[in-house]
């Protein structure tokens, strides 16, 4: 794990007697060896600043005006310990301060679990004692002498606190956490750093309205030498696409494996709960992060995905592969990467309710078993109704959720088992609650078919107005759409995931291009929204991504314009356990670089057909079940499904069709 390198060799030591707290201080005096933060190094060696007690002998670097007695009180979550048991760790309160606007201004709390403030003080620490192989975080350490129960010795444990350091990447930093980032780590001395990793430690905490520090507070379980916590977290298989150079390769796979490491320890130290055999694949392509049986496909550079292809990862664990409907596998996903990326940096706010109740507007049709993520607005109701239920039933819920998926009779049973609540009764409450804090905004209706007259699917309706953001609808099997209008009037152009914009509609059933600006239409949409709209697609949907001439389509990088790439077809049939078709299977081919993902979607003969340019291609196959759950797998083993990817079985694709490929699906629950 790219974490954590070895702590230097003479680390930071804590004053012998640092900040020592009277019981009940009225005018506190500074204890000579407190630790101060003062603005310049010079002076922090000429006199060190009064403490100020918060609670409990708690020290505050430095006296700061009003009543702080209520103000900075000791806080942190309750937490799960990971397959650890009470001799197996030492328990370590930590509270790590920030003077604001000095991001390496930083002083440590620390007290024996539940202990006295006063055992260890507080220290100031100095983020100067390295940087990690990335660039991207310095780090400072400190050795603490723990006292543990009774009159045994004390516990040498050293800490170490990582800062992100700002804008360390230059020019390629894409999407990086706030510049002060926190995170926090600890090992008995001589241990391993990778027992607990790097623990994200949002500083939310301030010291009054208009004080000058922030904290943030954690409660460590540092493994101890032996026991059954003193173990590695684990790492991931990274893997790059072809096209990166050897300084890209060691700089992107250095980048990945530091924010994996962040990750894991977030959801272990948090949950108590981690994922093995994760493989995280990076591209060049900016297509959507995607995850599928452990494999996380990332865009290039946003490696905020991460913590969201773990989270699936982790549900994947816990259910045996059983999966919910996509509304609440999303929400789920959706609700621990906000948790995540707030406390590591990535956003800057708590998670809230404003950005879902603005998308759950733009669903037309209320929440339901069958409903399709990918439709407008459903993002917003899943976000809404997870946390509906977080609200009921805590947090811990949807983790227990996932447990109980792996022997439930049926995802419902395990539901109201879960949330306390059935799925019926749920469904009847949530319409309530939406329409009392979203009603849906009015649509517009249609269908996009090819110049044969044939739907075409998988295509982006966009509906968008000079004073509001876009809304999205993809079309599918049948073409159609249904996509939200904010404000009026409205423009709908339609896009193609790979090629871009293919045109603007022109009110009349066409398409034009997009610097036709005089020819686009101006739909006025009123409270009963618009419907009946057909939009022919001016060359075939199914088409490589070439120009043809009149400028719709865009060829990809790589392509030649002056003829399509060679294409072919990967045919085959999806049969069910009694032997008979199986309509509706998604089936894609995944080249492992992003742009090479084919689709489709089984017919009423159970078959499918992908056109792939040469390599070779895993064929991902995911089953709807009446219930509104699914089943995800491969191609491969004896029956040519399995969820195990060792069985995988690659197809080649080397100048000639691949026909002839059988699925045959399982039993499923």
């Amino acid at each position: 794990m790219a974490a954590a390198p070895d702590a230097p060799a003479d680390p930071v030591t804590a004053p012998a007697g640092a900040a020592a707290a009277p019981d009940a201080p009225a005018s506190p005096e500074p204890p000579p060896t407190a630790a101060a933060a003062p603005d310049s190094p010079a002076a922090a060696a000429a006199a060190p600043a009064a403490v100020v007690f918060c609670e409990d002998g708690l020290a505050v670097p430095e006296p700061v005006a009003g009543d702080l007695e209520a103000e900075c009180p000791y806080s942190v979550a309750a937490l799960e310990a990971r397959d650890a048991r009470g001799g197996d760790v030492a328990d370590l309160d930590v509270r790590v301060w920030q003077r604001e606007g000095n991001l390496a201004s930083l002083f440590v709390s620390a007290r024996p679990g539940g202990g006295s403030w006063e055992a260890l003080g507080t220290i100031s620490l100095a983020p100067d004692d390295g940087v990690t192989a990335s660039g991207r975080l310095r780090y400072g350490d400190l050795a603490l002498d723990v006292p543990r129960p009774g009159d045994g010795p004390p516990l040498a444990i050293e800490l170490r606190v990582w800062q992100q350091l700002p804008a360390p990447w230059g020019t390629s930093a894409q999407r990086l956490p706030d510049a002060g980032s926190t995170y926090i780590g600890a090992r008995v001395a001589g241990g391993s750093w990778d027992s607990l990793g790097m623990i994200p430690l949002p500083l939310a905490g301030r010291l009054g309205s208009d004080g000058p520090f922030r904290y943030g507070d954690i409660a460590l379980r540092v493994p101890l030498p032996g026991g059954d916590a003193d173990r590695a977290l684990p790492t991931a298989t990274v893997v790059l696409a072809d096209g990166y150079s050897t300084v890209e390769r060691i700089t992107w796979r250095q980048r990945i494996e530091e924010e994996y490491a962040i990750t894991t320890a977030f959801f272990a130290h948090r949950y108590g709960l981690t994922a093995e055999d994760v493989t995280l694949v990076m591209s060049d392509s900016k297509e959507p992060a995607a995850y599928e049986s452990g494999v996380v496909a990332l865009t290039e550079g946003d490696l905020r995905s991460i913590g969201w292809g773990y989270a699936l990862a982790l549900h994947e664990e816990l259910s045996g592969g059983a999966s919910p409907p996509q509304w609440l596998l999303s929400g789920m996903a959706e609700h621990f990467t906000a948790v995540h990326g707030f406390a590591a940096g990535w956003r800057a706010t708590e998670p809230g309710l404003e950005r879902d109740i603005r998308d759950a507007r733009g669903a037309a049709e209320p929440l339901r078993s069958d409903t399709d993520i990918r439709d407008c607005g459903v993002s917003g109701i899943a976000g809404l109704a997870t946390a509906r239920l977080v609200e009921r039933a805590g947090e811990g819920a949807l983790w227990e959720f996932s447990r109980l998926l792996r022997g439930a009779r049926s995802w419902e049973v395990a539901f109201a088992e879960a949330f306390g609540v059935s799925i019926d009764a749920f469904y009847e409450a949530f319409d309530a609650y939406r329409r009392e804090v979203a009603p849906p905004h009015p649509h517009i209706q249609g269908v996009i078919v090819g110049a044969d007259g044939m739907p075409a699917r998988d295509l982006e309706v966009w509906a968008a107005a000079p004073d509001s953001s876009a809304w999205i609808d993809p079309t599918g099997a049948d073409g159609a759409f249904s996509v939200a209008a904010g404000s009026s009037p409205i423009e709908l152009f339609v896009t193609h995931a790979r090629c871009g914009i293919i045109g603007y509609y022109d009110g009349v059933g066409g398409l034009v291009g997009w610097m036709d600006f005089d020819a686009r239409a101006a739909i006025e949409v009123g409270d009963a929204g618009v419907g009946g709209l057909t939009i022919v697609l001016p060359i075939d949907p199914d088409a490589p991504c070439v120009d043809d001439g009149t400028g719709w389509w865009k060829a990809p990088e790589g392509v030649d314009e002056a003829g399509p790439p060679s294409l072919y077809r990967i045919s085959g049939v999806v049969l069910g356990p009694d032997g008979e078709p199986v309509e509706g299977v998604y089936v894609k081919a995944d080249g492992g670089r992003g742009a090479n993902v084919r689709r489709d979607e089984t017919g009423a003969d159970g078959t499918f057909t992908l056109l792939t340019p040469p390599g070779w291609y895993k064929l991902g196959v995911r089953v709807y079940l009446p219930s509104g759950s699914s089943r995800a797998g491969w191609y491969g083993g004896e029956s040519g499904f399995t969820i195990r990817r060792q069985q995988i079985t690659l197809v080649g694709v080397d100048g000639e069709d691949v026909t002839g490929i059988v699925v045959n699906l399982p039993e499923f629950r």
